[in-house]
């Protein structure tokens, strides 16, 4: 789930397997053992279970069946092939007996945090290293801080739910210090629609007074020792947050709204792309004239454009029938759910969503409710 976002630092180490590849691998080994044990085969799917697999594999035949009419010569099949790695995210839980999300969340946050660190020290050096050549060094790099970040915001969801509020306010700063303004935004949105209900029973904890009070006699001398490296540090993530308020003079805001005029656009200019899409794959090659990657930022959008409208109202049923119909199930798997759906909505592609996917998969397929529901 997380190795995109991790990959980064094993290219610079020069590991000789692709990450992804060697996980997906081992996740897939792991499956066919599964399916043959005589424990797994009692395992049946429910009813709603059966929908969502017959819906992702169906969306899945559906790509394959789009190469025949893509624009797309070759980039479409390279889409086509490593979707399979989101099927295997989604499929997985299924085959998972006993699930410890303390374990779980151990085994992510770690090297999250740890390649959050890496990347940060890169684009430190990136901008600021005496030495030029170490400066155009470490500019070509190629750490994806979003992907860090989507990450930390799940992590932090379930930190809070398990109020760790002191380490969930760390993971915090380190997404603004990353610079990602999507997953601020949507967590501060989250987090005061989950504790919006509980706020007049507020109950004043006074261990947790007393640990506040403690960091913060000791956070202005950390602060004033490391102040030029935090400094530089979180200069260049404050400064995407707040150009966010001032969006007609921000690049990466105003491509969005290219990206969603494009799509629309040649959606409803013609039966064929309303009904059946232009092909997987076809994006790129038709908004600039280059067969390589390139989405319109927004998965239900691609979806259509891409597979016309069954793949849209299959997208439709993937992602939001599961937060509808597992009433029973804990708020805070929901909430990650609904955290997954408002990034696809503003920068969320098909052939990157292994992490939603894994999260749907755990909302769906596990059988008993991995988080207690009272919290």
């Amino acid at each position: 789930m997380i190795s995109g976002a991790v990959k980064f630092v094993f290219s610079d180490i020069d590991f000789p397997v692709d990450i992804t590849l060697l996980l997906s691998s081992l996740i897939s080994i792991d499956i066919f053992y599964n399916m043959f044990k005589k424990s797994t085969l009692i395992k049946k799917f429910s009813g709603n279970q059966t929908l969502f697999l017959l819906s992702y594999f169906g969306f899945y035949i559906l790509m394959i069946l789009s190469l025949f009419y893509t624009k797309s010569i070759n980039y479409g099949y390279g889409k086509t092939f490593f979707f399979i790695l989101n099927l295997i995210s989604f499929c997985y839980p299924f085959f998972i007996k006993n699930f410890e999300p303390k374990v779980f969340f151990k085994f992510m946050i770690i090297p999250l945090v740890l390649a959050s660190f890496w990347f940060l020290t890169k684009r430190y050096l990136s901008w600021y290293a005496l030495n030029p050549e170490t400066r155009i060094f470490y500019k070509q790099f190629t750490g994806n801080y979003l992907l860090l970040c989507n990450g930390l915001a799940f992590c932090i969801l379930y930190y809070i739910y398990e109020k760790k509020y002191l380490f969930s306010l760390a993971l915090f700063l380190l997404i603004i210090a990353l610079g990602g303004r999507g997953p601020i935004l949507f967590l501060i949105l989250l987090v005061i629609y989950w504790k919006f209900r509980s706020m007049i029973n507020i109950k004043v904890n006074v261990k947790i007074i007393r640990r506040i009070g403690c960091v913060s006699l000791f956070l202005p001398f950390f602060i004033y020792a490391f102040r030029g490296y935090l400094s530089n540090a979180f200069k260049v993530g404050l400064t995407r947050i707040t150009s966010f308020l001032n969006y007609e003079q921000d690049a990466s805001v105003l491509s969005r709204f290219d990206y969603l005029d494009f799509a629309i656009e040649n959606i409803f200019n013609s039966t064929q792309g309303f009904f059946f899409g232009h092909g997987i794959g076809s994006f790129g090659i038709m908004y600039n004239g280059i067969d390589q990657r390139e989405f319109p930022h927004n998965i239900f959008l691609e979806a259509w454009f891409e597979l016309g409208l069954i793949g849209f109202l299959l997208t439709i049923i993937l992602f939001l029938f599961p937060i509808l119909i597992y009433t029973k199930k804990s708020l805070v798997i929901k909430l990650m759910c609904v955290y997954f759906i408002m990034h696809s909505l503003k920068s969320g592609g098909l052939d990157g969503m292994r992490f939603m996917s894994g999260v749907y998969g755990i909302l769906i397929f596990l059988d008993y409710d991995v988080l207690d529901k009272k919290r």
